[in-house]
């Protein structure tokens, strides 16, 4: 989204994209501070530090975490630019923002799995509900031989051959329909053959409910046993 302020930083523009991020109309806004948008969690000192770089003519950027009309918090990721007239004299500020609240949910959530699943001697992976990887933890990288960016992103079904696709997808979707499979599964290209199993409820608990999909696998190797 995009506002333009004048040099004593009250709303002049706000585009579209604004109107739908914020929930406020123009008629709300111009004439009005940007503050109208704080959350209240955002340090002075960085609004300090953002007027005073911007009073310099140079381009501020940062994320804070601001509030919507109707009370939603969301993060936002700003730009801010100085405009100058034909004799180079500050004019204007244009701020460009980008919604990264999602991001940020997913930073969050990533980052909870590093501490869940760094010191555990399994191999650990976690999908969405599309079935799609969204982190693996760093035993199975080195048993795998593959960086972990090579498997972000794709679908679990890349990890295994014909045959123990098909064992997976009936733990994908017994695992959809609340039971909890134990299997013996292969991992194509790696040697690797590893006991499956869910999860305990608590742990699921303790992470995020979009969030469905908790294996843990465990090599053989490791002294896997059923509870």
């Amino acid at each position: 989204m995009v506002i333009i302020t004048n040099t004593e930083g009250n709303i002049e523009y706000v585009n579209p994209a604004f109107i739908r991020q914020t929930g406020y109309t123009p008629e709300e806004v111009i004439g009005q501070n940007p503050r109208i948008l704080k959350s209240g969690t955002t340090s002075p000192e960085v609004y300090k530090q953002l007027w005073k770089t911007i009073m310099l003519g140079k381009v501020w950027q940062g994320e804070s975490l601001n509030r919507k009309k109707n009370g939603e918090l969301y993060w936002g990721a700003a730009s801010i630019f100085p405009i100058r007239n034909h004799i180079d004299a500050v004019t204007n500020f244009i701020g460009i923002v980008e919604d990264v609240t999602e991001h940020k949910k997913r930073d969050e959530k990533l980052k909870t799995f590093e501490i869940l699943f760094s010191e555990i001697s399994d191999l650990a992976y976690v999908c969405d509900t599309n079935g799609n990887i969204v982190f693996v933890n760093e035993i199975f990288e080195k048993l795998s031989g593959h960086k972990t960016e090579e498997f972000i992103g794709k679908s679990f079904a890349s990890l295994f051959d014909e045959e123990n696709l098909k064992k997976s997808m009936d733990v994908y979707t017994r695992t959809l329909k609340g039971e909890s499979p134990e299997y013996e599964l292969y991992f194509k290209d790696t040697g690797i053959i590893c006991g499956y199993k869910i999860l305990p409820g608590e742990m699921k608990k303790a992470i995020s409910s979009e969030l469905w999909v908790w294996p843990e696998i465990s090599p053989l190797t490791s002294g896997w046993r059923k509870n």
